[in-house]
């Protein structure tokens, strides 16, 4: 096995036929980029880009479109799917720690599923608690209900939000809640 975390994560993902998971992500890939628009004379980067679900989805709604992941081999299956369908996509080898792209030369950054494995998320309402041997321990969030976060960016920020991932444990009840999300300009 790889020591270098960044060959850790893509071996791990190599290890699997994500071919077989790839017509599933067309539907959430759809939805995510229908939120972003139209992308005519813009440009979108997809970050974990995995099999390029969201990638070729940007394409095909107009924007030039790039792509970039940490797995070579997942980054090829991207592009056969892609060249096989006529859709152009800047494929690249990299991690949402060090992306290749100049400041200001894209209009959207997203990511479906690649972003669940940023190496430090703050992690406001959940108490998942990494050990040692790899393993997370889920305990009851430290944030009441109703609870709330105030953040201030004083510099651009990537905030990213995600679904409640333990809906079925027993910390949350069983059942997801709603969250509120309110970005405000600054003053």
């Amino acid at each position: 096995m790889a020591t270098d975390p960044l060959e850790r994560i893509a071996q791990v993902w190599e290890c699997g036929d994500y071919r077989a998971v790839a017509p599933y992500l067309a539907l959430p890939a759809q939805l995510l980029v229908r939120e972003a628009g139209d992308g005519h004379g813009r440009r979108a980067a997809d970050v974990g880009t995995g099999t390029g679900a969201v990638a070729t989805e940007l394409f095909t709604r107009g924007w030039a479109a790039s792509a970039c992941d940490v797995s070579e081999v997942l980054l090829e299956h991207a592009r056969q799917d892609a060249d096989r369908r006529g859709l152009l996509v800047d494929w690249g080898r990299a991690s949402a720690q060090a992306l290749p792209y100049s400041d200001g030369s894209l209009q959207l950054v997203v990511s479906s599923f690649g972003i669940i494995f940023a190496p430090d998320p703050v992690d406001l309402f959940q108490n998942s608690l990494p050990q040692p041997d790899g393993t997370l321990v889920v305990e009851a969030s430290i944030n009441p209900p109703g609870g709330f976060v105030t953040l201030r960016a004083e510099q651009d920020l990537l905030l990213v939000v995600t679904a409640c991932s333990v809906d079925h444990h027993p910390t949350n009840g069983g059942a997801c809640t709603e969250i509120e999300v309110e970005i405000t300009p600054a003053a």
